[in-house]
């Protein structure tokens, strides 16, 4: 049974709030179904008591200064990993073991050319642009070319 809190509002009303534990221990309400069913809000002014999303991936305390990743100080990622063993870190929780750290490193490089066609959507911007933008703006060319296409039994509706 998940353990929960109990909010009772002016009117007698109850709630009840699932109690949640972070990554490091530290416990919080959870409130996303407050206003549907109660209909209240909650006021967090400046967010300093809300937590943005439940994540195994990342820690941050802004006012202790404490960034992790996967439970690595960031100081510590960015000093001694590669950008290879940091991505790998990210996407399966764990360091590499150096032939995991080739193997993933060959992936990355076979599928790291721009495709030809993808020459024109580059051209197009106005010089001189900010590296930036241009990366924004061309994110989804690139998630679009590894999609499947269409299924033509159900159009899209656009």
């Amino acid at each position: 049974m998940t353990e929960a809190a109990t909010i009772v509002f002016p009117d007698g009303r109850r709630a009840e709030l699932p109690i949640v534990v972070g990554s490091e221990g530290e416990r919080g309400l959870d409130v996303s179904r407050l206003r549907a069913e109660t209909g209240y809000l909650v006021l967090d002014d400046s967010y300093r008591n809300t937590a943005g999303c439940q994540s195994a991936v990342s820690f941050i305390d802004g006012e202790r200064g404490i960034l992790r990743y996967r439970g690595y100080p960031i100081e510590v990622v960015a000093k001694r990993s590669t950008f290879v063993e940091t991505a790998q870190l990210l996407i399966w929780g764990e360091l590499p073991t150096a032939e995991q750290r080739m193997r993933f490193s060959d992936l990355l490089t076979a599928h790291s050319a721009m495709p030809e066609d993808f020459r024109r959507h580059f051209a197009g911007f106005p010089p001189p642009p900010h590296p930036n933008s241009i990366i924004s703006a061309k994110i989804k060319p690139f998630q679009a070319k590894h999609q499947p296409g269409p299924d033509n039994d159900h159009p899209q509706v656009i």
